[in-house]
């Protein structure tokens, strides 16, 4: 049985007939990640699975079906206007087109969060013109898209209750440092996944020599490089969002 998540618009913007409304994730897979070969041979140049059972070529990260399932897992937020991004006096600044001043604001400096120094000591927020209605028992988790360190920014990472609360709010960010130019309308910049709320427990299973020795064998019998797509053939479970 699906579950069904409902997005509710919050601004008087979603009203124009060419307002986008969230998607699901997998409508943005970066160029980047399609243009790149699943498999790749002598001097980097494309292959073929074929290659790659005669041990000419090996699989790439295109070929890893859980790098791909971050990518289409749950939903997406996009930008909906074009974005001007520039350094004033060594602070960075952003403007939005008329009419979304709303969308961005600025938190400024936040003393004592640690995040990596490529980025802004200031923090930005987006002010996203959707919330998110789940069913029962679960909850959201918003986070910056996915594998995607192409992109400029770097959304903070939550979790909410949105079967309790469905409003939106604002979800900070923080810039790289040097980027100067056009973050584009359409951009992704919060990735939703929807998660259940259960009660789990934990326990640490220690094996003996003899079943460690025999597990550790299996995986790569199993896995090896010459027997690509074996986790996608067998394993693997296609998820659905719509």
């Amino acid at each position: 049985m699906k579950k069904k998540v409902l997005f509710i618009n919050q601004h008087e913007k979603c009203y124009e007939d060419n307002f986008i409304s969230p998607k699901p994730a997998i409508n943005y897979i970066p160029q980047w990640y399609k243009d790149y070969p699943k498999y790749i041979g002598e001097n980097n140049l494309s292959s073929s699975l074929n290659d790659v059972k005669k041990g000419n070529a090996f699989p790439t990260f295109k070929n890893c079906v859980p790098f791909f399932d971050a990518f289409a897992s749950g939903y997406m937020y996009e930008t909906p206007c074009d974005l001007r991004v520039y350094e004033k006096n060594g602070t960075p600044v952003i403007e939005t087109e008329p009419g979304f001043e709303d969308f961005v604001g600025f938190r400024g400096n936040q003393n004592g969060f640690y995040h990596s120094d490529i980025y802004y000591s200031e923090h930005f927020y987006w002010y996203p013109f959707w919330a998110i209605s789940t069913p029962d028992g679960y909850s959201c988790l918003y986070t910056t898209p996915l594998n995607r360190f192409d992109l400029p920014f770097t959304t903070i990472s939550g979790i909410i209750d949105n079967d309790k609360l469905a409003m939106t709010g604002q979800y900070p960010f923080v810039l790289k440092k040097g980027f100067n130019g056009i973050i584009k309308k359409g951009t992704p910049f919060v990735q939703i996944i929807p998660i259940q709320r259960v009660q789990w427990e934990s326990s640490v299973n220690i094996l003996g020599p003899a079943q460690l020795e025999l597990n550790l064998s299996k995986s790569p019998f199993k896995y090896r490089r010459k027997k690509a797509n074996v986790y996608r053939e067998n394993d693997w479970e296609r998820k659905h969002y719509e």
